[in-house]
């Protein structure tokens, strides 16, 4: 977490995020848990909020020392919950806004509809698991391919050449079947 790719920062620093977030990896979960609705989020609060601290060690905005760390990772965890929430919140908005501007459907185009989700995600599901992420972070969660690449430590060229390869890879299988 604390030393991703590209980041060459002080070694002494990183291992002191390292130990501190092994100390209170517990109480910062428990803390995240009363701000996320499931645990997926939960997960992807921490790792979104660790991501920020270890930049934010790097970057020198805040010491590696223990009493400086926990508030500034609690405040930073309750910040990206509230980014979380607005995110969620635009895109039931958004998913809501599209259905009332939607003529009525037939039962059967809503069947055909809900078929056709399945399919593309049984096709998204059963790509490889690192095209899989990337599709996801692209189209769901709408990450650039540069934020992709800093998640998970590879180039921004990489990510694009994976997600270009997985949709490629759904559209051939869309024509097979």
């Amino acid at each position: 977490m604390f030393d991703r790719g590209h980041r060459d920062g002080d070694e002494a620093a990183r291992q002191q995020c390292r130990s501190w977030f092994r100390a209170v990896r517990h109480r910062l979960y428990l803390y995240a848990r009363q701000r996320a609705d499931s645990a997926s989020d939960v997960e992807l609060l921490l790792s979104r909020t660790l991501e920020r601290v270890a930049e934010a060690v790097y970057r020198g905005r805040v010491s590696a020392e223990e009493d400086a760390l926990l508030p500034y990772t609690l405040r930073a965890l309750s910040n990206e919950a509230i980014r979380m929430g607005l995110s969620e919140r635009r895109r039931r908005e958004a998913e809501l806004a599209y259905s009332r501007s939607m003529p009525e459907q037939s039962a059967e185009v809503s069947d055909m509809a809900a078929e056709l989700q399945r399919k593309l995600a049984a096709f998204v599901y059963s790509l490889p698991e690192k095209q899989t992420e990337i599709v996801l972070l692209h189209i769901w969660e709408e990450r650039s391919f540069a934020e992709i690449g800093r998640m998970l430590g590879v180039g921004e060229s990489t990510v694009r050449m994976r997600y270009e390869a997985a949709i490629r890879k759904i559209k051939q299988m869309m024509k097979d079947k």
